[in-house]
């Protein structure tokens, strides 16, 4: 993994929809220019970085669970601010050098999701299987309690006085937006080598 940050650095305007996206990008780069893919890789990394809803970005390098292959696994917090960055004529002057330089060969295999799906997102190629259930509510569920203790923690002296059910839809509005857009994409990355182990076969 050479990239994982969060943009922070620049005014973005608001976007219409509110679903985060991934997108999950696989390579195979040809033999001899690894090196050369991994600056391409870094250098369009730093890239995207700067690009409004950027959340993260983790980069996976060739192994058995990959197929062999690089795979990128790109964090936008709307499809609207992930297309921006997919049509910019700066990512396609990236592209460009790839195809030029001829660091790759074979397909592209490019898979997009949104919404909740991507809590625990694809671990390596798009055809990969998500975590075992257990791994999932081992970290959520800590996670989840600590999370309500602390916004009730927070929010008490302001909505003390306010009906139950109001307070119930506040705290599960603010709960579900903190793991979707801050918590749990740390999480998956912090926890990145339990949930998704590398492997040649066998079971977890």
């Amino acid at each position: 993994m050479f990239a994982q940050a969060v943009n922070t650095s620049e005014f973005c305007p608001a976007a219409e929809d509110n679903e985060p996206v991934t997108v999950t990008i696989a390579r195979k780069v040809r033999p001899g220019k690894e090196v050369a893919y991994e600056q391409w890789a870094k250098d369009i990394s730093a890239a995207a970085r700067r690009f409004c809803g950027h959340q993260s970005l983790s980069i996976l390098r060739p192994s058995p669970a990959t197929g062999g292959k690089y795979v990128f696994m790109l964090h936008f917090d709307t499809r609207e601010h992930e297309r921006a960055w997919e049509d910019s004529a700066v990512r396609a002057e990236y592209l460009q050098k790839l195809e030029d330089d001829g660091l790759v060969e074979g397909e592209t295999e490019i898979n997009l999701a949104s919404g909740f799906e991507f809590w625990f997102p694809m671990a390596e190629v798009p055809s990969a299987a998500p975590p075992p259930r257990w791994k999932m509510v081992t970290l959520v569920i800590p996670t989840v309690i600590l999370l309500v203790m602390l916004v009730n923690y927070l929010f008490h002296p302001i909505y003390a006085n306010w009906p139950g059910e109001l307070r119930l839809v506040v705290q599960c509005i603010f709960q579900v937006l903190l793991m979707t857009y801050v918590i749990m994409p740390r999480l998956i990355s912090l926890f990145r080598f339990w949930l998704y182990p590398q492997k040649v076969g066998g079971k977890d």
